[in-house]
């Protein structure tokens, strides 16, 4: 059944709410064998004090989670999964995870070059007004691939959708690295985001196929631990780049290095992969036929999310550049198709979509619907400020490309360190929920903070201390919005959940550039007319438009002044709009679980011999 009546659905999210902090009194032990998993009622369950809940199953007469009809054979990259798992030895997945750490590093690495460079890439096309725009363009993409890629790595295979992002990854780098327009650029860094979604979700993936629940957030905050090396070295080699050589080779380069780094998991997989085929083993699963898989990938429905998206957020960012398009009728026209596009994908996807791409049913669950809400709002958050804090910090705060790197990494720096401790507290205490209401207000302080010390008057150290509490409270938020969908849903739908969250994240962040680019590109200009000395405020777009041009002039002068005054005035209206939505998320974190986690692998293909 695709709906149930508001009033048990109330009454189930009430129950979830006043028993989720005793719940292991509820809840045994998911027993699982090598081929299934026994799905456990939800009202006839209790507590096994010695394993502890492994997953709670929803299966009861008031609430369903279906996500999908099961078919009669199992899914090809499904069986190729299990037999990784139960025929590999400790080495293999040593190597296996020894290569998505090295992985991690590299791509790390790569995108920390890319976002210092990639303000002198546009401004080098006179297109650096349009990094928001570019931002929503990437989002949106982001958003689309992960649907189709988390259906494709269980329909073909984990490696076969390894593959087909790093290919678009690389792809995207190349045209980037090529492009001799801010066009080219654009599609390039399209297809890199694309290509770098994907290959940071089937990661997860793996990770979450040979995890427990109880070590998912250390597993998580370990992967992310590169981020924390890379942030001090990435900007310093941006840097030289960008002084010794071009902007385009920074980019260039790991079109060698993230391959090479991908060489060992690839060799794993690959070679278990053939193994599995020589011994038979994949003979009895499941073939899909064209028509079958285009139902399965729900190529309707996604394309009506990505046409639904593109047309009314480009739109509304591009319009904003220019507010006498604000009556040009072909912009009205597109936002209206692009919101009957997203009404008629909504639902397609309740009523039509045997396969939804964003199953909304599982929305019902106050847990999964809670962390959709925050995920969207948290990404709504960074990307309203995040865009053009960098160009920001070199112009008010006179930073240098490798010092502007440090302090917008500082996040990032933060964020992954307390990731990792995190999930050394998690998997001590078996709970999580505490952590993720204690980082709310500490989210929101650290946004309003950055309302108060973003003047050229308030040193380094100001710019730093905001990042740090952003980065904290954002660390424990992006960490726990997977592990908490995980603990909901039966472990075959692993995948979906993780794929879910993760496409709400970047139509968040689309959502995010889009109001910062409106915001950007309707005040700044004309904050600039009314700051600039009367012999430049003909040349007030010029300036607009190049980062160059604004660094150009030199400390103290009366121009360098009013572009000064022209950023803070931006940026007090960027993070107030930030901080507003911040505090949105203090509402929903109070509908998430709070189960006891196990130490026993949940996956469907685990052992019952296995423990982490």
């Amino acid at each position: 059944m695709r709906l149930k009546s508001f009033s048990t659905t109330l009454d189930t999210l009430r129950r979830r709410f006043n028993d989720s902090s005793s719940e292991e009194d509820k809840l045994e032990k998911n027993i699982q064998d090598e081929t299934s998993i026994k799905e456990v009622s939800l009202q006839d369950a209790k507590q096994s004090d010695e394993k502890g809940v492994e997953e709670k199953v929803f299966n009861d007469e008031s609430f369903s989670i279906d996500v999908a009809p099961k078919p009669e054979d199992e899914l090809s990259g499904i069986v190729k999964a299990r037999y990784l798992t139960e025929h590999s030895s400790r080495i293999s997945f040593y190597i296996c995870y020894f290569s998505i750490f090295l992985l991690f590093f590299a791509i790390s690495f790569q995108a920390e070059c890319y976002y210092s460079l990639t303000a002198y890439a546009t401004s080098a096309f006179a297109g650096h007004s349009l990094l928001s725009t570019i931002a929503v363009a990437n989002n949106i993409i982001s958003a689309a691939i992960k649907p189709p890629l988390a259906r494709l790595s269980d329909v073909f295979g984990r490696l076969e959708a390894f593959l087909f992002s790093l290919l678009l990854y690389l792809v995207g780098l190349i045209l980037m690295a090529a492009s001799t327009n801010v066009q080219t650029y654009a599609g390039g860094s399209v297809l890199y985001n694309a290509g770098y979604t994907g290959v940071e979700l089937i990661m997860t993936i793996f990770m979450a196929d040979t995890s427990s629940m109880a070590n998912r957030s250390l597993v998580l905050g370990i992967s992310y631990l590169p981020f924390v090396v890379t942030i001090w070295i990435g900007p310093r080699v941006a840097q030289e780049f960008y002084m010794h050589s071009t902007w385009r080779w920074g980019i260039a380069v790991w079109t060698i290095l993230i391959p090479a780094c991908s060489i060992p998991f690839l060799a794993v997989y690959s070679y278990y992969q053939f193994r599995a085929w020589r011994e038979g083993a994949l003979k009895g699963t499941l073939t899909i036929n064209p028509v079958e898989l285009f139902k399965k990938l729900d190529i309707i429905g996604l394309i009506l999310m990505t046409a639904g998206l593109a047309l009314v957020l480009l739109s509304i960012s591009l319009a904003s550049y220019d507010t006498g398009k604000w009556s040009d009728a072909k912009f009205i026209v597109m936002i209206i198709i692009g919101g009957l596009c997203l009404i008629a994908f909504v639902l397609y996807e309740i009523f039509v979509a045997s396969f939804p791409a964003l199953p909304f049913r599982l929305m019902r669950e106050p847990t999964i619907g809670a962390c959709c809400a925050m995920s969207f709002l948290f990404y709504i958050t960074f990307y309203c400020w995040d865009n053009y804090y960098y160009s920001f910090l070199q112009v008010v705060h006179y930073t240098s490309i490798t010092a502007a790197g440090y302090i917008s990494y500082t996040y990032s720096f933060t964020s992954c360190a307390t990731g990792f401790f995190l999930g050394i507290l998690i998997r001590l205490t078996k709970r999580y929920k505490w952590y993720f209401v204690a980082s709310i207000p500490v989210y929101i302080l650290g946004q309003g903070l950055m309302i108060r010390y973003r003047g050229e008057q308030y040193n380094w150290g100001y710019q730093i201390m905001p990042q740090i509490i952003v980065g904290i409270g954002g660390g424990v938020i992006a960490n726990l919005l997977t592990v908490a969908v995980q603990t909901v849903v039966s472990t075959e739908n692993f995948a979906i959940v993780t794929a879910l969250v993760s496409t709400v994240t970047p139509i968040g962040g689309a959502v995010g550039s889009a109001i910062s680019g409106a915001i950007w590109n309707s005040v700044m200009p004309k904050r600039l007319e009314k700051n600039l000395p009367s012999d430049l405020k003909d040349q007030a777009y010029t300036i607009f438009e190049s980062l160059t041009v604004q660094l150009s002039y030199t400390r103290g002068t009366d121009a360098r002044n009013a572009i000064i005054l022209s950023y803070s005035e931006v940026q007090k209206i960027l993070t107030s709009v930030a901080t507003g939505f911040a505090g949105a998320m203090i509402f929903p974190v109070w509908f998430v679980a709070n189960p006891r986690l196990s130490t026993v692998k949940t996956h469907i293909f685990d052992s019952k011999e296995s423990k982490v």
